[in-house]
């Protein structure tokens, strides 16, 4: 029993907190067998910490700039919690707020601010039709200390803290003392749009093959995350949920790619900043096929974060593919604004090139999170919605890390075999039957491909 608990870990963990969203609003074409991507908006008010219109009639320009973002986008943050429960899916991180400073209102001595949300949502298929989607907003993130508050969040222990309360909020939970109209209020959805859904797409897999010192080069990196806090890291032997599937992927591998490949360890000094450089942190197979040399990195991340893995994947080796197998840590794993400041920082070492790249983002509700920066940061002049050098797989609900091998194998094997090309649908139809397996839905989608040929 006791392993049976430790496999059903969801790849969501809180390690940090969330940054914040931005106001940009961006959204690609999009696949998935299991749900829609609107475009949502509605009406609501704030309700600030003033007596008296003056105070806001008062504030600058950056002060309401400054106000908005810590208080109001804070707040909305807590919409996250009652979608996740109930599986509906997730708005896309860079919802637009415009607030009317204009009118604000005073009641039951308490100013009130109007303002307008729209954001892009993934809304499983099933579920009722966006327009009749009713969803509690709070007030404000303020009032929510009310003194049963554990009671509206997980009851798991882990769980009842602060930093993680807007992720698990739900004031449906029994024994919650919030009540509609004082603390929050289930705030009408109207939908704007739907975007449009791709038919037959493919991954650019030719684009993946670079020229490395002139020979064909096509390289993968998998990187798997631990599942349970620790404090030493031993990837090849650590029983943690997280490295037993980083170990079963590799058994995999070596199987698959059969014989004259060479293996060779990944050594943490790869990395900068390597907190022991002679560990062992991964395994790299290099072997030829179809007259170009195959390179899959196997990485566990440990002593080195996910987000330095990541970065060096990404940005410094320029891989064609990257994939991650891990917790999301709740939007705080992979950090653009760190990607853009270390692009800014440390050019000699960074760098965003146009090359094709394919992420999969295989923890929870990676769609919310890791999407739309991404295609931001890859954004040229020539490509300005950043599709044309990046596709994205994400999930629009949490997962398990019991599917992580068993989803990396589904990806290695279309990623394999690049002169035989896997459509992005069949990809997902593969990632949802595995995860039908096991009970669940994780509304895999694919990002980006639209300009594909």
């Amino acid at each position: 029993m006791k392993m049976f608990l430790m496999v059903f870990v969801f790849a969501c963990g809180a390690f940090g907190a969330q940054s914040m969203p931005s106001n940009q609003s961006y959204s690609p074409y999009f696949f998935s067998d299991l749900a829609n991507e609107y475009q949502l908006s509605f009406d609501f008010v704030f309700r600030t910490e003033f007596k008296d219109i003056s105070s806001i009639q008062r504030m600058s320009e950056s002060a309401k700039q400054e106000y908005k973002q810590t208080y109001i986008l804070s707040t909305l943050q807590y919409i996250y919690g009652p979608v996740t429960r109930l599986g509906i899916g997730n708005p896309q991180r860079g919802w637009n707020v415009i607030v009317d400073w204009q009118h604000p209102q005073l009641i039951q001595g308490r100013v009130y601010l109007p303002y307008h949300y729209s954001a892009t949502w993934i809304i499983r298929k099933t579920d009722a039709k966006p327009s009749s989607l009713r969803v509690p907003v709070p007030y404000t993130a303020g009032d929510l200390m009310t003194p049963q508050w554990l009671k509206c969040t997980d009851s798991d222990p882990d769980h009842q803290t602060l930093s993680m309360y807007w992720y698990f909020w739900d004031p449906r939970r029994p024994g919650c003392d919030q009540k509609e109209g004082r603390e929050f209020s289930y705030v009408q959805m109207h939908l704007v749009s739907q975007t449009k859904s791709t038919i037959e797409t493919y991954p650019e897999y030719s684009r993946m093959i670079r020229n490395v010192n002139g020979k064909k080069q096509i390289s993968f990196t998998f990187a798997f995350g631990y599942a349970l806090d620790t404090e030493k890291f031993w990837p090849d032997e650590d029983r943690d949920p997280g490295m037993l599937q980083y170990q079963d992927f590799i058994r995999y591998i070596r199987a698959v790619i059969g014989r004259g490949y060479q293996e060779t360890p990944i050594l943490e000094k790869e990395y900068p900043s390597a907190f022991d450089p002679e560990k062992v942190m991964g395994h790299r197979f290099k072997i030829q096929k179809s007259g170009v040399e195959v390179v899959i990195n196997v990485i566990a991340a440990g002593d080195i974060d996910q987000m330095i893995i990541f970065a060096q994947s990404f940005a410094h080796d320029h891989d064609g593919f990257f994939g991650w197998f891990g917790h999301s840590r709740v939007g705080s794993g992979f950090d653009a604004d760190w990607m853009a400041y270390r692009l800014r920082t440390r050019p000699d070492y960074y760098s965003i090139r146009s090359d094709y790249q394919l992420v999969y983002w295989a923890g929870c509700n990676s769609y919310s999170y890791y999407t739309t920066p991404f295609f931001l940061l890859k954004s040229t002049p020539q490509d300005p919605n950043g599709t044309k050098g990046l596709d994205i797989i994400s999930n629009g609900m949490p997962s398990l890390f019991i599917l992580n091998s068993p989803n990396a194998k589904i990806v290695f094997n279309a990623l394999w075999n690049f002169d035989r090309p896997t459509s992005y649908q069949t990809l997902v139809t593969r990632i949802e039957d595995e995860a039908a397996s096991y009970g669940t839905q994780v509304l895999v989608n694919v990002l980006g491909d639209e300009d594909n040929p």
